[in-house]
């Protein structure tokens, strides 16, 4: 790779140890010295391992995130397990209760109401019998 810069012909001609009186500004060809085509450089294929698994990357990845930030999340994430199973908890507890005294109550209230409904209609029939005798 190379990068491409204009420079005053003088510096040239100090550097190749010529003298030169034209000041016209010529383009000049620098190699970057960052650059290299060593084997050693190169990122080969046998580095990437074909059969790293999704687990081994993200945890691969904790390096990138500060320590202090890691410690936040896991009490963060923690903190909403704890909250989430006392929520859990208490709607259940709280869902037993409701069942079974509803059950408790609704049972008995159900029955009592349907024979009371059955006494009504027997005692309008038994009327409605003794109308039609007389």
């Amino acid at each position: 790779m190379a990068k491409v810069e204009i420079v005053e012909d003088a510096s040239i001609a100090a550097a190749a140890g010529v003298a030169e009186s034209n000041s016209d500004l010529t383009p000049r060809i620098t190699e970057i010295t960052s650059y290299s085509d060593n084997e050693e450089d190169i990122v080969e294929e046998d580095d990437f391992d074909i059969n790293e698994s999704l687990t081994d990357r993200v945890l691969a990845l904790r390096d990138a995130i500060p320590p202090q930030l890691r410690d936040n999340i896991a009490s963060s994430a923690l903190y909403i397990g704890d909250l989430t199973r006392s929520v859990a908890r208490f709607g259940g507890r709280s869902l037993w209760v409701i069942t079974s005294s509803s059950l408790l109550l609704g049972i008995p209230l159900s029955l009592c109401i349907l024979s009371e409904q059955q006494l009504t209609e027997m005692s309008k029939s038994v009327g409605m019998d003794t109308n039609v005798l007389s």
